[in-house]
């Protein structure tokens, strides 16, 4: 049962993963067709890059939930690795413990501001006037996905910590 509960979060990752990679392929067609358009046939769409920047946030957003889920992120484990498995553990449940308090915060701040902007009626300037909350509930979205994958995280290096010994782990591998 609290497998499945915690699984979750890494189903929802990949879902997030998938998002953000049918938003890249949609961003290259995209951004090749407004390329062709302006350089080929010398009249550029006016929906072209407005579009192109909403697809970069959702990449940016949902990919990172997803970079978190396969441990692709950027690491400095230089030391980290010559650690005993213990302080490795300590290091990594005080890291993703610091990550979750972040997260959290920036989830509640992006609903506080996605309900601004809904109640204010907000609109993106350039040229069709997309209401800014939508924007704003992708990257609240996304803080709400990793505050998710931080717990399972979480929960997972809390499990393997009860079977670590305190020798230093030569486990260099990104799963």
């Amino acid at each position: 049962m609290i497998r499945k509960v915690f699984g979750a979060p890494n189903k929802l990752a990949k879902l997030a993963g998938v998002i953000s990679a049918i938003g890249i392929c949609i961003a290259i067609v995209l951004i090749f067709f407004n390329v062709v358009m302006r350089f080929v046939v010398d009249s550029p769409t006016e929906w072209g890059n407005e579009f192109a920047c909403y697809l970069l946030l959702l990449i940016g957003a949902f990919g990172v939930v997803y970079a978190l889920l396969l441990e692709r992120h950027i690491r400095a484990d230089i030391l980290y690795i010559r650690l005993p498995q213990r302080v490795q553990a300590i290091t990594d449940l005080v890291t993703l413990s610091l990550s979750l308090v972040f997260c959290v915060a920036g989830a509640w701040k992006s609903f506080e501001l996605v309900l601004k902007a809904f109640r204010g009626g907000w609109v993106h300037q350039p040229l069709y006037l997309v209401p800014v909350w939508i924007t704003y509930a992708v990257v609240a979205l996304s803080f709400v996905l990793l505050c998710l994958a931080l717990i399972s995280k979480l929960y997972e290096r809390l499990s393997r910590t009860a079977g670590d010994s305190g020798e230093p782990s030569n486990d260099t591998e990104v799963k």
